[in-house]
């Protein structure tokens, strides 16, 4: 979970949080956070959340793995995000969202970098002194922080 915005944006760049269920099914562990959890600490230390940017390639509605990392699911609920009035995008291309996994490349394309700037310029447009928390699920890979990159560059 990410405790602080990236250096000189409103970018909050986490890790793929998890729903209540993982809890209650694998018993949880400290690695695991839950959209609850992030949210509460984020509204702790005054910072507040106008939307929720996934970058994953995975379909974390049908609680798919990706095939390229060690086996591991998210039983996150896209909705748990409405609860804190907060606008969940999907930034995942019809292409990458299959049973096969991932698209063959982890650079998100420019229809999808020029999604993500048009979306974050809505949000800040619309809610000025909020924040927009992106995450992906590859650990090394960072679709996230290419896409938040990419906004930093065309400011």
């Amino acid at each position: 979970m990410s405790a602080r915005p990236v250096p000189r944006t409103k970018f909050l760049v986490i890790k793929t949080p998890a729903s209540t269920i993982y809890e209650t099914k694998f018993g949880g562990d400290f690695h695991m956070f839950t959209i609850s959890m992030f949210v509460q600490r984020m509204i702790g230390k005054n910072i507040i959340i106008s939307a929720a940017m996934d970058c994953t390639s995975i379909d974390i509605n049908t609680f798919s793995n990706h095939s390229q990392q060690p086996q591991q699911y998210y039983f996150h609920n896209v909705q748990e995000w409405d609860d804190f009035d907060i606008q969940y995008v999907s930034l995942v291309e019809d292409g990458m969202k299959d049973a096969s996994g991932p698209s063959s490349s982890p650079v998100p394309t420019e229809r999808t970098v020029q999604k993500f700037i048009e979306l974050c310029q809505q949000q800040w447009r619309d809610r000025p002194n909020t924040h927009i928390c992106v995450f992906d699920c590859f650990g090394g890979l960072g679709a996230a922080g290419d896409l938040v990159t990419c906004y930093m560059g065309e400011q």
